[in-house]
């Protein structure tokens, strides 16, 4: 796959990912609605409301946009340059450094990070690649984040169980954002229906590569 396409897709894929958390955004601002109303709590569900139109509005503005760019990217394929050298990543190498494969980690079990600090992206890598193969290629987003923290749990620090300003499980958003990676990768399928993964030969064959290397046969 030529580079400009590999970029083309990452945006893609940012776009699938704005308009997934702004729909689930506004399921939840309904699901509060809801709650409101039959608890009687009718200013709150003014507020809501106002809330929830403005959401709206951003679905639509990013819907719009994501039409925009489909016209560019058909009308006029861009030719970005980047100076990423895009070699073979190695173990050590940044994640997100370049397009090619993320490395293989190391066999030696990574220590836990101090509280406050992030878990990295790269941690999920594996965990999701696992589920996957687990649940016979594919799943939903939800299902396959509840295997995946089966397998991190004890990974996790009270930072990556903090709550983002959308409302969402830190460390649930620093998966789905190592599935975007995995996508640019190739790891993980790019067609794939909204709301679902799946993961791709190249995945499995990154999957194999783990499991030898680490001599792990789960």
């Amino acid at each position: 796959m030529e580079k400009g396409q590999r970029e083309n897709d990452g945006v893609d894929v940012a776009f699938s990912m704005l308009l997934e958390e702004l729909k689930a955004c506004l399921q939840r601002i309904h699901d509060a609605g809801a709650r409101a109303f039959t608890q009687g709590y009718y200013t709150e569900i003014d507020r809501l409301k106002e809330q929830a139109e403005r959401v709206r509005a951003l679905i639509a503005r990013a819907e719009v946009l994501e039409e925009d760019w489909a016209k560019v990217k058909n009308e006029h394929p861009p030719a970005i340059t980047s100076k990423i050298k895009e070699t073979e990543m190695v173990p050590g190498s940044t994640f997100r450094a370049g397009l090619s494969l993320p490395p293989i980690p190391p066999q030696s079990h990574p220590r836990k990070l101090a509280p406050g600090q992030r878990t990295p992206e790269e941690v999920y890598v594996i965990p999701i690649l696992k589920a996957l193969e687990e649940m016979g290629g594919q799943g939903r987003v939800s299902n396959i984040l509840d295997r995946v923290l089966e397998q991190v749990r004890d990974r996790l620090t009270e930072s990556d169980y903090g709550q983002l300003r959308s409302g969402e499980i830190r460390w649930r958003n620093a998966a789905q954002w190592a599935r975007h990676t995995m996508v640019t990768s190739g790891l993980l399928s790019k067609d794939s229906p909204r709301g679902i993964w799946e993961i791709t030969p190249q995945g499995r064959e990154y999957l194999a590569r783990h499991r030898a290397l680490a001599g792990d046969s789960a």
